[in-house]
């Protein structure tokens, strides 16, 4: 079950009303490439597709695609700030092993849940 934490929700809910977006859902995927060979993806969109998971959150909807949950499926979306920036962070215990720059990751072949693993996205 993906699941994100009250400061990011509330960091999102922000970015929304600050871009006049209206009723939108946070789409979490997976795309394939980075250092490490899958990248997470936030996206904001107004339509579920079918073979979404939907997940709710009080006034936030995150959806994840079929194809991308089996690489997030116990993922924490955090959003923090720093001295060095801030982003979105990504708690996965499916995550192998990750890059240096943060931002991409890898699984094992099974996918096989380990200690969970952070990721950052600017935003």
């Amino acid at each position: 079950m993906i699941t994100i934490t009250e400061r990011a929700r509330a960091h999102v809910l922000k970015l929304i009303q600050d871009n006049n977006l209206g009723d939108v859902h946070l789409r979490l995927g997976v795309t394939g490439g980075g250092c490490s060979g899958f990248n997470y993806n936030l996206t904001f969109e107004k339509d579920v597709k079918p073979g979404d998971k939907v997940y709710e959150f009080a006034d936030l909807t995150v959806v994840v695609d079929k194809l991308s949950r089996p690489f997030v499926g116990d993922t924490e979306i955090e959003y923090a700030e720093s001295l060095y920036g801030s982003g979105f962070q990504f708690n996965n215990p499916k995550a192998e092993s990750t890059c240096g720059c943060g931002q991409s990751f890898s699984v094992a072949e099974d996918a096989a849940a380990g200690e969970p693993a952070t990721e950052s996205v600017e935003s």
